[in-house]
Formats: structure tokens, C-alpha cells, sequence
């Protein structure tokens, strides 16, 4: 388990900071931000829109059992904010749970 990540999204969750307070700790960072721009069209993605997707994630954590519906309303509403397609949507899942809870 990655405690940055964790301490960062509970902090998040229990509203002890936020986006404008946010300051990144780069040597984990880097790999926040490389799995982001993985599957994100935005060439320059913003520290604070990787943020919003890691925060996303954790709080959707039982993505991959959403019923259809459910997940087409998501995949639609993370492709027009961040460029992200529906087909990419469970390996960037995937991949959150690595980079968060898997070291």
C-alpha cells in the first residue's frame, strides 16, 4: 500500500485539504501523473485534474462491478472532462489500484 496516496485521498475524503492547498510530494508524483497522462488526450494534464482522477477512483471503488448503465454515465462523464475512452476506463482502474495499493 502507497501511504502517500492513501494519506492524500483520506485527507481529501475527510475535507482536511484541498485542490488549492495541494502541494505534491514528487517522488511519488511522477508516477500519478504518468499513469494519468496514460489515458488521458491532454497532452500537459494538470497536477490538480490527476488529483480530481485519483480521488475519483478511490472513491469509486468498486468500479468494476457498476452495471451498465452506472458505468456508461461514468466512462461518458470522464471522457468529456478528461479525454479518457470508455475501452480505457477499467485498465486505468487497474492500474489505480497498482499505483495505490500495491508497492
Amino acid at each position: 500500500m502507497n501511504n502517500y496516496f492513501i494519506d492524500l485521498l483520506e485527507k481529501i475524503k475527510t475535507e482536511q485539504m484541498s485542490n488549492d492547498i495541494f502541494s505534491p510530494d514528487i517522488r511519488y508524483w511522477e508516477s500519478a501523473r504518468s499513469w494519468a497522462s496514460r489515458y488521458s488526450n491532454n497532452d500537459s494534464i494538470s497536477d490538480e485534474c490527476v488529483l480530481d482522477l485519483l480521488y475519483f477512483f478511490y472513491t469509486h471503488e468498486n468500479l468494476d462491478f457498476y452495471d451498465n448503465v452506472q458505468f456508461d454515465k461514468i466512462a461518458k462523464s470522464l471522457y468529456m472532462q478528461y479525454g479518457i475512452g470508455k475501452g480505457d476506463l477499467l485498465k486505468m482502474f487497474s492500474d489505480f489500484r497498482k499505483l495505490v495499493y500495491e508497492v
